[in-house]
């Protein structure tokens, strides 16, 4: 018998962003401001669409490469809260794929 572990991936991928959705999120606004949050999730949601057509590499140097990215664009966050906003706008992502 084979377990077909896809939709189980699935779930938990969709539970995380619900999760971030609904927790984080909210937290990191009330932190940041209104429009330092939409800005930082609207850098980061470019930069982890380009990091994943340009690099093909483990998804280490494409958080390296966002990060890179976030910075010089002025976003001067935690390493949690870059986390959580690069995690929400990868999630983010591959939602959009699916559709």
């Amino acid at each position: 018998m084979r377990i077909d572990f896809t939709e189980i991936f699935l779930a938990v991928l969709s539970l995380i962003s619900v999760l971030i959705t609904t927790l984080v999120v909210p937290v990191l606004k009330e932190q940041l401001g209104e429009s330092r949050y939409e800005r930082a999730a609207h850098l980061a949601a470019i930069a982890v669409a380009a990091s994943e057509r340009k690099i093909n590499g483990p998804s280490a140097d494409k958080k390296e490469a966002v990060i890179a990215f976030l910075k010089s664009h002025g976003i001067s966050l935690g390493e949690d809260d870059l986390d959580t906003i690069i995690e929400s706008a990868v999630c983010y992502l591959h939602g959009r794929k699916k559709e």
